[in-house]
């Protein structure tokens, strides 16, 4: 996976609306074609595809399985979930990428949070992964060198 996919996928989850095309079915972007086959594979609607695609931020809590599971498909697809855990060396790349800002992250820091982030102890179907991954964008939110 590339630096620019995982660009991508930041879009994607982070759902920055101006790096997410206007027609996401017609797009090409290979990250996006991923969460298509994602949308299909744990039945969500067009609306909600849309919806998720293009909302602020992920909710800590999701309700709905289908969608945690769709993020968790989106993820895994991209390496960065493996079994429903954090994959910590992609997850780590990602966040070295995020959050370049002309100084070296402290990748002792990320990792420590990155398996605090793997650790929590939530259960229910498509959750573990979710959950971590929330907690892993609230940390890059919040980062600070």
């Amino acid at each position: 996976m590339g630096l620019e996919a995982l660009f991508a996928l930041i879009s994607v989850l982070l759902c920055l609306q101006e790096a997410i095309p206007q027609n996401l079915e017609n797009s090409g972007d290979p990250v996006i074609a991923e969460a298509r086959k994602c949308r299909h594979q744990h039945g969500l609607t067009d609306e909600e595809f849309e919806e998720i695609m293009r909302q602020a931020s992920l909710p800590k809590e999701e309700p709905i399985d289908s969608r945690r599971c769709f993020v968790e498909c989106v993820l895994t697809s991209e390496n960065l979930l493996k079994e429903g855990k954090l994959n910590e060396d992609q997850v780590l790349k990602f966040a070295q990428n995020s959050i370049m800002n002309g100084t070296k992250p402290d990748e002792r820091r990320i990792r420590n949070r990155i398996s605090a982030c793997r650790l929590q102890a939530v259960t229910g179907r498509c959750t573990a992964g979710y959950s971590a991954w929330v907690c892993v964008l609230e940390f890059l939110e919040n980062y600070e060198v």
